[in-house]
């Protein structure tokens, strides 16, 4: 996935039919420093959003590429993320540890790429259709 110039997600496009998805193409936004790419396996869905909307968050994967700055993350390792990518981190809000609640975080649907703050290993022992619920304190 690392050299796609563009992906293919299932997407939907129309509220009012939701059981109708489409597989539209989406170009990646550039890779940073700072940025985890993962193949996904698992993942859940909800929530309002912008459409075309790709559906899914709080994923399940595994690790293609990290960023140079990415330091406890490796390719290969098996990794969750919740349902927010980013956040301010400097509001007092990021500042108390609940990052999720920022009013500046970005979510995770609509194909957006996740940095490494935001990525966490999944242990050994849990299955990864159990790791989509997960709780990160």
């Amino acid at each position: 996935m690392s050299t796609l110039v563009e992906f293919k997600g299932y997407a939907l496009t129309d509220s009012k039919r939701w059981g109708n998805l489409e597989v539209i193409s989406l170009k990646p936004k550039a890779f940073k420093s700072d940025d985890v790419e993962i193949t996904i396996t698992h993942c859940g869905g909800w929530g309002e959003s912008k459409l075309p909307l790709i559906v899914g968050h709080e994923i399940v994967g595994k690790v293609t590429r990290v960023g140079d700055n990415v330091k406890d993350i490796k390719v290969g390792d098996r990794v969750g993320v919740g349902a927010h990518i980013g956040s301010c981190m400097s509001c007092s809000v990021c500042k108390s540890a609940y990052e999720n609640y920022c009013v500046n975080g970005i979510p995770t649907h609509n194909g957006e790429y996740s940095d490494g703050v935001f990525v966490f290993p999944i242990p050994y022992e849990t299955a990864s259709p159990h790791a989509l619920k997960m709780k990160v304190l």
